[in-house]
């Protein structure tokens, strides 16, 4: 009975990653420099809202940048991004892999694939495709998440992403994108 207890400690301190039992997926895309004129990149894009335990609507959010990453900073109420952009650009975002992935422009497709938070210490990936409609409006409509536990996984999605201008973006410089 002691020793099963101190097992049960023993996993639950440790992750599978730590184990060796796990290990993180792997972005699919290449980091290519981005210098089309398809999205702007003066800013960030907002998506379509969920709703909260509270019942506020919450918009995801992404920031494109010239080197071909993107950066997923969470979700936040329409009239709070600008204050909440500007505060993440003062905290260590190189430091949560799963606010970080890539993207890829070809004419009017758009490719991103990030990594999700971590399920038992491993970080599986999300990929999605969609179509840009002008500059500042674009539109994913797949999704594949690829888990090491539960596999792959497609499903058809409708998210619209809308432009915002804004000044401040936090750096790109991470600890998993080189």
């Amino acid at each position: 009975m002691l020793y099963t207890l101190l097992l049960l400690i023993l996993v639950s301190l440790m992750s599978c990653k730590r184990l060796g039992l796990c290990k993180d997926e792997e972005l699919t895309l290449v980091k290519t420099d981005y210098n089309g004129q398809e999205l702007r990149t003066d800013g960030f894009y907002y998506g379509n809202p969920g709703t909260d335990f509270r019942g506020n609507d919450l918009y995801d959010l992404i920031v494109f940048y010239k080197n071909g990453i993107i950066m997923y900073p969470g979700t936040v109420e329409l009239n709070r991004m600008e204050k909440y952009i500007v505060s993440i650009a003062n905290i260590n975002m190189p430091e949560s892999k799963y606010d970080w992935g890539l993207f890829n422009i070809n004419n009017k497709s758009i490719l991103l694939e990030q990594w999700l938070a971590a399920q038992a210490g491993c970080h599986p990936t999300l990929f999605r495709s969609g179509e840009i409609l002008n500059d500042s409006t674009f539109v994913l409509s797949k999704q594949i998440i690829r888990d090491p536990y539960s596999g792959t996984k497609e499903t058809s999605i409708n998210q619209e992403f809308h432009f915002r201008h804004f000044e401040v973006k936090p750096d790109s410089t991470n600890n998993f994108i080189k």
